[in-house]
């Protein structure tokens, strides 16, 4: 009989701004792993995947924004002895706005442009959520 992993679900926010037309991203550093990765939160039993991703915004910049739900990508992955499912949302953040970290989880935030945030994220599943972002954020201009 196999290792049986827990299933842990996460409401995460790709947060962009359009600067002159293009889209920049925001990504957060994780202070454990120093890993740059978009905003997450743990989905509590009693909340929908984008009110956890409201959360993620919320406790990770200390803001709200209004979540772009006809977006979602879904990503899975092992983590340690679990089993991990981030939902992602796109959020857009106003043209200059500027935010500050309210979670020690993250050590450092910074926008970067479309090919920086490829360069910076870690993981391929991330950067696979960034490639169907930007083709969404084009779609709608």
């Amino acid at each position: 009989m196999g290792i049986r992993l827990e299933l842990k679900v996460y409401g995460g926010a790709v947060v962009y701004q359009l600067r002159d037309g293009k889209p920049f991203f925001l990504l957060v550093q994780n202070a454990k792993s120093q890993a740059w990765e978009f905003l997450k939160d743990n989905k509590d039993a009693n909340e929908t995947l984008v009110e956890a991703a409201n959360q993620a915004i919320l406790k990770g910049i200390h803001s709200q924004l209004d979540l772009d739900s006809y977006f979602n990508h879904v990503i899975e992955y092992q983590h340690d002895d679990d089993t991990k499912q981030v939902t992602f949302y796109l959020a857009e953040a106003q043209a200059g706005a500027k935010y500050q970290l309210s979670n020690a989880k993250y050590s450092a935030l910074a926008w970067f442009d479309e090919v920086s945030t490829k360069e910076h994220l870690t993981f391929l599943n991330l950067k696979e959520v960034l490639h169907d972002a930007v083709n969404h954020i084009g779609s709608n201009k």
